[in-house]
């Protein structure tokens, strides 16, 4: 058997599920007859759209290549082929901001098919950066990639690149009886004593949803430590600080299924001392599938259409 150092973390197997036009499951196609487009893109400094490659990944056709794999389409030796372009390119004509900052965006969207087909992203050096530094360059296997970072994390940090969603994160979990910490999204120093909103959508496990402890990584809990909750009927002025909870309900119930919890739970950044940092949200998942939104008072949106 396989083992790490430090152990795998994220032990990963296959979730995809398909499902028929009726929404009853459906296993004549075991591989999933989704088929999902990958457009990769920069906005230029009028803010116009610029492609970098387009990839659409079709599971019946691909599902040898991509299924438990991690691929870069149209890069050198992928086994996968990108429609145009390649998702492996240079840096140095993506425009940089006031901020030193690049920005490079991934639009994903499911073109056709039923099934549930989860997927994953990540950035950073191509493989022969690695191996021209003499590490292994990481394995495409999932699974053998996590024993990797798990044995050597340190040879494969990434500093300086951040991937968030900008629209709204969609989750499939399979943590149960569990608490888990989720970094939702990166709050800049910018936003101190702005608001952030939260939302979920379609959060209804079979108990009842949990309650929510948000928090920001760089910031002491006596200093932001926000509890929210769902409930038949919320009332305003909650600071969600100690027993008194941010309240939300789901069209009148804590039964939220393919419901939005509303109002928003609206959290107050701190003000002094505040340099930025990742809004965390600490919650029992219970297995099931949700939508997360986040919006801010000021600055550039993410999480939120």
């Amino acid at each position: 058997s396989l083992t790490a150092i430090n152990q795998n973390p994220f032990w990963l197997q296959r979730v995809d599920e398909n499902w028929s036009p009726e929404c009853s499951p459906w296993s004549q196609d075991g591989f999933g007859n989704t088929i999902t487009s990958y457009e990769l893109y920069y906005r230029d400094d009028s803010g116009q759209r610029q492609a970098l490659a387009a990839y659409t990944a079709d599971n019946a056709r691909d599902f040898l290549y991509t299924d438990m794999k991690w691929i870069s389409p149209g890069s050198p030796g992928s086994p996968v082929p990108a429609d145009n372009g390649t998702f492996e390119f240079e840096l140095s004509g993506i425009p940089v901001n006031e901020l030193g900052q690049r920005t490079i965006e991934l639009e994903v969207r499911t073109d056709a098919g039923f099934g549930k087909n989860a997927w994953d992203l990540w950035a950073g050096p191509p493989p022969v950066y690695f191996s021209n530094n003499g590490i292994p360059a990481l394995d495409s296997d999932a699974n053998l990639r996590n024993l990797q970072l798990a044995n050597s994390p340190a040879n494969y940090m990434v500093p300086g690149i951040s991937v968030f969603a900008i629209g709204r994160m969609p989750l499939s979990h399979l943590v149960h009886e569990h608490s888990i910490k989720l970094p939702l999204a990166p709050i800049d120093s910018t936003l101190g004593d702005g608001v952030v909103y939260a939302t979920l959508y379609d959060f209804d496990p079979s108990n009842g949803p949990s309650d929510i402890n948000f928090t920001i990584d760089t910031v002491s809990d006596i200093d932001f430590s926000m509890h929210a909750t769902v409930v038949d009927d919320p009332s305003s002025g909650h600071s969600g600080t100690g027993a008194d909870r941010l309240q939300a309900t789901c069209g009148g119930s804590r039964d939220c299924n393919d419901s939005w919890m509303l109002p928003q739970y609206a959290m107050r950044i701190p003000r002094v001392f505040f340099a930025g940092g990742m809004l965390e949200a600490n919650y029992k998942p219970s297995g099931d599938d949700h939508v997360w939104s986040i919006g801010v008072t000021d600055g550039r949106p993410f999480l939120t259409d």
